[in-house]
């Protein structure tokens, strides 16, 4: 299908849309669209080929959607290839490629919306591999397997209020900056398989908009952040970083590799930095205070 505004728009209640095989490209807007006024609509879309779309590829929106998105080949959008938006809208993403958007990969905002991606590599996107933002709260990213790789900002970014990002497999990678970069207000990460490596700056980065932020790692490995750490604790405040003995962080070069080796995790304390090893099968845990100096921590840093 090829057409001059809208590829497919669904609008109304209770309505479904089911798109099986072809191609959708060309759209002056969206290629698929819920509306944002709709209300539990539900759409279906498999093997399908997007391209050159004016705005997304898909855009979920809406109150109670639900998507299905299986094997589907996006690329070359103006906006982000995939956009979730609206409240209570609950998606997944199975096989397929996004890739070459001038923007995001996908893009989530709204309240307490749900995407879970297994299988789908996202790559190469003028931006963020995937971003949550900071229009409404309490969305969630479930990366089960698959690949986020050279994105040309971060693998994953995460602005905001109290969402929820977990990494239980797959791979995070090759990005110009870091592989996830926390900011916004209590958000967390939790991360218990998978890998985060090669990335430009560093793997994990609770940065200076981060408040009462979390990483938790309980397992998968996080190396060979090109400029960076493993993980960076850098002017968060009221934030915390704990690794559990399942998780593994080494051969992060950090800033200076003849000064810190192959240092794991990063913090400034006033002028000072610290620095912990972290050595595999160890715990560290280290929380912020409400200046962003360095809290209560356990663990070898020096």
């Amino acid at each position: 299908m090829k057409a001059n505004y809208r590829g497919i728009y669904i609008d109304g209640t209770g309505h479904s849309a089911i798109v099986s095989g072809g191609e959708v490209s060309n759209s002056v807007g969206h290629g698929i669209r819920i509306s944002d006024e709709s209300i539990n609509c539900n759409l279906t879309v498999s093997e399908v080929t997007m391209s050159g779309n004016g705005d997304r590829g898909v855009a979920i929106g809406g109150t109670g959607s639900t998507a299905t998105i299986k094997d589907i080949q996006i690329s070359g959008n103006y906006n982000s290839a995939v956009r979730v938006s609206g409240s209570g809208s609950y998606v997944t993403m199975t096989g397929g490629k996004i890739s070459g958007s001038i923007g995001t990969g996908v893009h989530m905002f709204g309240d307490g919306n749900s995407l879970t991606i297994s299988g789908v590599e996202i790559s190469g996107n003028d931006n963020n591999g995937v971003d949550i933002v900071d229009i409404g709260e309490g969305n969630s990213f479930t990366m089960l397997s698959g690949k986020i790789s050279g994105n040309k900002r971060n693998g994953v970014w995460i602005i905001g209020n109290g969402h929820t990002v977990t990494i239980a497999g797959g791979e995070i990678s090759g990005s110009v900056h870091d592989g996830i970069a926390i900011g916004g207000t209590g958000n967390s990460v939790i991360m218990s398989g998978g890998t985060i490596s090669g990335n430009g700056c560093n793997g994990v980065s609770l940065g200076d908009s981060s408040n009462g932020a979390s990483f938790t790692m309980s397992g998968g490995t996080i190396s060979g952040s090109g400029n960076g750490f493993g993980v960076l604790l850098w002017n968060s405040i009221n934030s915390s970083f704990k690794k559990e003995s399942g998780g593994v962080i080494t051969g992060n070069t950090g800033v200076n590799p003849n000064q810190f080796g192959a240092a794991s995790v990063r913090h400034n304390s006033g002028h000072l930095n610290r620095i912990s090893t972290v050595p595999d099968g160890e715990t560290l845990e280290v929380k912020t205070n409400a200046d962003g100096s360095l809290g209560p921590f356990s663990g070898n840093w020096h």
